[in-house]
């Protein structure tokens, strides 16, 4: 089975707020019927000392401070888009809530290559983008999963803007570049609903 694990935290608020959300705990009935596993794995949330979340020895471990700097990214993105004090906080833990959910299906995505032995055809963090964007827009309710693919590409884009100057070691990463992630997520939603996405 997947099971989930909050390991105690500094980021107090982020894990009361992720409790009260239920979103990992909304997850786990669907995971247990969905994927049949040799062993249990464990969904971790907790501290790891840097913005991230990854799959490593039957854990798919999702970090408080990769949580804390989507929380302050899409803050200030709103605060450009439209204006310091015209977005709520329900406005802001929707976008956050999105970035998390296809982050963690990416890295489901990683643990299901490991688990069943999957061979790759690909680069496989592009192919877990796929996964994480084939999942949350077919398995979501209503436009969710759209929103979703909606909030991560802009994600993207925002993590681009803060580092636009790419050294050639940017090229050399396992992950395609933030640019290129953006237009991945922006075309496989615009593909997956033309009409609800047409101002794309």
């Amino acid at each position: 089975d997947f099971y989930l694990t909050y390991e105690p935290t500094e980021y107090f608020e982020y894990e009361e707020w992720l409790k009260a959300e239920q979103y990992f705990e909304i997850q786990i009935p669907f995971l247990n019927d969905t994927f049949k596993l040799p062993y249990d794995v464990e969904i971790l949330i907790g501290d790891c000392g840097e913005a991230n979340a990854f799959y490593f020895e039957r854990q798919i471990v999702i970090c408080y401070e990769f949580i804390s700097v989507t929380d302050w990214r899409f803050a200030d993105y709103f605060d450009r888009v439209y204006g310091v004090g015209n977005w709520t906080s329900e406005d802001l833990n929707y976008s956050v809530i999105n970035v998390i959910d296809h982050t963690f299906y990416h890295e489901l995505g990683h643990a299901l290559i490991e688990i069943y032995e999957l061979p790759a055809t690909g680069p496989e963090e592009s192919v877990v983008d796929q996964f994480g964007g084939y999942i949350i827009l077919e398995f979501s309710e209503g436009q969710i999963g759209q929103d979703a693919m909606r909030d991560t590409a802009i994600d993207f884009w925002l993590a681009a803007e803060e580092n636009p100057d790419l050294t050639q070691t940017a090229f050399a990463d396992t992950h395609a570049l933030n640019q290129q992630r953006f237009y991945d997520l922006a075309c496989w939603a615009y593909g997956s609903d033309p009409n609800y996405n047409q101002y794309m």
